[in-house]
């Protein structure tokens, strides 16, 4: 461990030299000795200390609180003043220095240290609270050009922190944005009432149960709002339909099921096809082999990421689940905030027993993570999906991290069937999604062959994951209560 640096400022050699040696023993590196106040500067600038020990009286013209008002104007590292003054007006000078202590000599081991350490703990705590609030001023300058002004930072970033983890409590959540925890579950509570927030659910990796998503593609003639209404009341009742959009432009609906069997998919189709009659004009069906989930960096534009991908794939390890697993998830896909005393009470099992199979779970890849589903709507910008046939499908990663680094990107699915790829997008008008494409065309025009874009105007949330097959459950024993 690095040994923190101090500058001892002390203009009587044999006491210098006897401080230098107290601070050596109880483990801190003295960078330097100064007598005056040219000296201290200049050892200062070189060394760069994390505090500075200084004497009033020193050689020269300029005293040790001369120094002191110097670095505290020009760099806030903390002053200790080790002095034999201890009159008014030195006292009342130290305090325009921004001293985090003041020790009279002769001074004890023990006390010159605890002082030194908890200064430094301070000093700590109020540069992380300048980054902070440095980085509030570059958020809220880039909040100006946010639509949507009804949700302030704060609402902004919860829903970040929901966005990487919605079983993140609101105690941790008050933590990282210095909030009482009070007010965190106040705001979530008005963001759900306010339909910002559509579901918190757990990222389920079907494919380790025996199962595959599939995304179906259709376009309409004639259809009516009757029709859409319909349609949305028919996939209600089918538990394994997880979502439906309505969309304008190469498609009209995209719905994603998770099966078993494609026998099951062609049972869904036929009974729409009974709905809808005539006024279905073309379907295209797309297994899904891998899921990307980004985070959804729009919410707060003058922030740093770290890349962050919580994903599946279509080469998974098949996981047998209990009958315990298979209602946590169930439960955790439909409400992934759920408490866990109360997952354990749906379950009826002991909260320890609730805990160690959700941690199984995630260990094995079924749940690869919570999520929070947001109505992007609300945030009156453009929401889109980009389709891709690729020429190389080796391709597709670079043309994920691409659109990430546009900090558009929310979700991306790899495909087996007419397209390769698809990207759901975020930005912030058609004119910015326009860009994005033009640009996209230029820098991939050798690597694609067909591109088709889409925009969202009403995103349905149908169902959780509900449906676990059969046999997953074949080999399994009952458990007894814990």
């Amino acid at each position: 461990m690095m040994k923190n640096k101090i500058l001892v400022v002390e203009d009587e050699k044999i006491v210098a030299k006897d401080i230098e040696s107290t601070l050596t023993a109880i483990g801190y590196d003295v960078v330097g000795l100064a007598e005056s106040y040219d000296e201290a500067i200049s050892i200062f600038e070189k060394t760069d200390p994390d505090l500075v020990l200084m004497d009033i009286k020193i050689k020269g013209k300029k005293d040790g609180l001369d120094v002191a008002k110097h670095i505290s104007t020009h760099n806030k590292k903390p002053i200790v003043f080790l002095t034999s003054y201890s009159d008014e007006e030195s006292l009342k000078r130290a305090k325009t220095c921004e001293s985090y202590g003041y020790l009279l000599k002769p001074y004890d081991e023990r006390s010159l240290k605890n002082t030194i350490e908890l200064s430094l703990a301070r000093s700590a705590e109020s540069e992380k609270l300048t980054t902070e609030k440095d980085d509030y001023k570059k958020l809220y300058k880039a909040s100006k050009t946010m639509p949507n002004m009804d949700l302030d930072l704060f609402d902004r970033r919860i829903l970040g922190l929901l966005d990487d983890n919605a079983r993140m409590s609101a105690s941790e959540i008050g933590k990282c944005i210095r909030l009482p925890k009070e007010t965190i579950n106040y705001r979530i509570k008005r963001l759900i009432r306010d339909g910002y927030i559509k579901n918190f659910e757990a990222l389920i990796d079907v494919t380790r149960l025996g199962m595959f998503y599939y995304q179906i593609f259709l376009k309409f003639q004639k259809i009516t709002p009757k029709i859409e209404k319909d349609l949305v009341e028919y996939l209600h009742k089918n538990p394994e339909v997880l979502n439906l959009q309505m969309m304008q432009g190469g498609h009209d609906v995209s719905i994603m099921v998770a099966y078993s069997s494609p026998i099951k998919v062609r049972e869904l189709m036929s009974g729409m096809e009974r709905l809808m009659g005539d006024h279905i004009s073309s379907k295209n069906i797309h297994v899904m082999i891998s899921l990307h989930k980004l985070q959804q960096k729009y919410l707060l534009p003058g922030k740093q990421y770290n890349r962050k991908s919580m994903l599946f794939s279509g080469h998974p390890v098949l996981y047998v689940p209990d009958e315990i697993e298979i209602k946590i998830i169930r439960l955790l896909s439909a409400d992934a905030r759920m408490k866990l005393v109360d997952v354990a009470k749906e379950v009826g099992q002991d909260s320890r027993v609730v805990q160690y199979h959700i941690k199984k779970l995630e260990k094995n890849g079924v749940i690869c993570g919570y999520t929070t589903i947001l109505d992007q709507t609300k945030f009156d910008d453009v929401h889109a999906h980009m389709y891709i046939k690729v020429k190389d499908s080796e391709k597709i990663m670079s043309i994920i991290e691409y659109f990430d680094n546009t900090n558009a990107l929310l979700y991306a699915y790899e495909y087996l069937g007419d397209y390769d790829l698809s990207l759901c997008l975020h930005v912030e008008n058609m004119e910015r999604l326009n860009s994005l494409l033009e640009k996209f065309k230029e820098d991939f025009n050798s690597h694609y062959v067909s591109m088709d874009v889409a925009n969202v105007y009403k995103d349905y949330k149908i169902n959780p994951i509900s449906y676990v097959p059969d046999d997953a459950t074949k080999n399994t024993k009952k458990k007894p209560r814990a």
